[in-house]
């Protein structure tokens, strides 16, 4: 999906907390919703389901076939866990609770049903792809589809092993209780947020604790502090390649020292 496109919906529905209307070429309209923080742990555990690289299968039969089919046909209809995962994730975003499976001259459909069994939409396989990359989009921070092979994977999950080995990463309970004692919001008022406006607020706590912090330190006699420090709403992001690659060479001997 193209970023002036994300851009869009990032501007006129994101930041809202307003689902997303994607309009199918059957005619019916469904709406994208963001997850609720109450829903998320459940929710991204179902994740994997729209995130399999079916072209890494040594098959020639999977390969030609749409993500669509491969899930249903193939992974779906053979493992009830995946199918509560499949209809986990397009009930919480779609707000639909009733989905089918069909064929139609040989082509995938996804069906949505009213409650009583009448097919009132049909979703194409190119249709899947694309509200299947909204969803991922909407709740998922700096979610990132740039293809990215098994080797450079490697490298990444490495080099953020390392980043973080000393590092504690706080459960979504912890992340929480943290933006309870200061905000003093309740829990049912943070279970109620969008995930995505609970991470940016989250974030923006952290990054303003971390920020004063860093500024007593500067300021401090003890420490010799060559570097500004700015405030990292005021800081530019770093694509994750580019992190990568300007540390590599600290990186290399860090994996050096670890495998020693």
């Amino acid at each position: 999906m193209d970023k002036d496109t994300i851009e869009f919906y990032r501007i006129a529905y994101f930041q809202n907390d307003e689902p997303v209307p994607y309009k199918l070429k059957c005619g019916y309209t469904i709406n994208i919703y963001p997850i609720s923080v109450k829903d998320w742990d459940l929710f991204e555990k179902s994740l994997t389901i729209l995130s399999m690289n079916k072209n890494e299968i040594n098959d020639a039969d999977v390969i030609r076939m749409s993500y669509l089919q491969f899930v249903m046909e193939r992974i779906v209809a053979k493992d009830d866990n995946y199918k509560s995962m499949l209809f986990m994730v397009l009930e919480k975003s779609l707000h639909e609770s009733n989905f089918g499976y069909m064929k139609d001259n040989n082509k995938p459909l996804l069906l949505i049903s009213d409650e009583n069994d009448i097919c009132k939409a049909t979703i194409t396989h190119k249709e899947f792809d694309e509200i299947c990359q909204i969803i991922k989009f909407y709740n998922i921070i700096g979610y990132d589809d740039r293809y990215v092979s098994k080797d450079l994977q490697k490298v990444m999950d490495d080099y953020y092993r390392i980043k973080y080995k000393d590092s504690h990463i706080p459960n979504l309970e912890e992340r929480k209780c943290y933006l309870i004692g200061k905000t003093g919001l309740k829990m049912q008022d943070i279970n109620a947020m969008s995930y995505r406006s609970f991470c940016l607020t989250y974030q923006s706590q952290v990054d303003d604790d971390m920020y004063f912090a860093n500024k007593m330190i500067q300021a401090s006699f003890k420490y010799d502090v060559k570097d500004d420090i700015n405030h990292p709403l005021f800081t530019k992001k770093k694509d994750k390649f580019d992190e990568i690659l300007q540390n590599k060479d600290s990186f290399v001997n860090k994996v050096n020292s670890v495998n020693i």
